[in-house]
């Protein structure tokens, strides 16, 4: 994936404002997972791990938004019922229109990606984009798309645990520091991830497989 600089928020919504956009609570802190539903995605598990984050960061909601495909939302829901975390997860289970996609980034604190498998991520690079520290697991190339410490963090997938620290980790630090892991998103997409950047590359490995 290149970047998605095109999806980059309108610098004038502010965050209050983006929540009051979407419906979601003012002053709370708000873990996002964005993108088509889908099972690799890892969702189960984010909503398993949503009780222990609500234990250590008291306020916390999670937003998940998008398409549903191959699950049923439902599901989700239930889940959330039978981990008593029901008003705590908000499901936006429908296609976001690209004119909607950065509200959603500008009203969340921290972008999760607790994927079971996947080789990259567009929807990371939306994040990138928007200028959000992430939560990613190491699956793929994921961990090579990520400055670990510096703009997000890489965790084991299926690792219960190493979820609910690190989005706790992101959700309590100053938000000084949260912003500036944000920002250091952003310097990835603009620096590492530029379209330009992927053809670059693309030639180079053409080149090289050419002169063997």
């Amino acid at each position: 994936h290149g970047d998605y600089a095109f999806a980059s928020p309108d610098d004038n919504q502010t965050q209050a404002e983006a929540r009051k956009e979407l419906g979601l609570p003012e002053g709370r802190p708000v873990i996002l997972a964005f993108g088509a539903l889908r099972a690799y995605k890892g969702l189960t598990e984010l909503i398993d791990a949503l009780p222990d984050i609500v234990d250590r960061v008291p306020g916390a909601v999670c937003v998940i938004a998008g398409k549903p495909v191959g699950v049923d939302p439902e599901s989700y829901r239930a889940q959330a019922t039978s981990r008593g975390v029901a008003d705590r997860l908000i499901l936006h289970d429908r296609y976001v229109p690209f004119e909607e996609i950065s509200t959603y980034f500008v009203a969340a604190d921290v972008a999760a990606f607790p994927y079971r498998n996947i080789a990259q991520s567009g929807a990371l690079q939306l994040a990138y984009a928007c200028s959000k520290p992430v939560v990613v697991t190491a699956v793929g190339a994921l961990p090579e798309t990520v400055d670990h410490g510096k703009n997000g963090l890489v965790i084991p997938p299926f690792d219960h645990d190493a979820l609910v620290t690190a989005i706790e980790t992101i959700l309590t630090m100053d938000p000084e520091d949260r912003e500036r892991m944000g920002q250091r998103s952003r310097e990835l997409a603009d620096e590492e991830h530029s379209w330009a950047d992927a053809a670059r590359s693309t030639v180079g490995l053409y080149q090289e497989l050419l002169q063997t």
